[in-house]
């Protein structure tokens, strides 16, 4: 627990490759929890492209990303 490592997750039936920094948190049996440290612009850009796909109202997504990244 606790060891930093790189978490790369890869979209079925694509060639996208989301790239995290992660901390491993929690481990039980064969399951592991992480919490996402960083990531770079283009798994930022895919998952931003995926919440819109997923709510349909990508202005409405845009403008709650952008209030929650100016909070940090």
């Amino acid at each position: 627990l606790g060891t930093k490592c790189k978490l790369c997750i890869a979209l079925p039936g694509s060639a996208i490759l989301l790239d995290f920094q992660a901390e491993l948190i929690h481990c039980k049996e064969n399951r592991y929890g992480f919490k996402f440290i960083s990531e770079d612009l283009a798994t930022l850009t895919h998952l931003r492209k995926l919440i819109e796909l997923n709510t349909g109202d990508a202005e409405a997504t845009r403008s709650e990303l952008s209030t929650w990244l100016n909070s940090c």
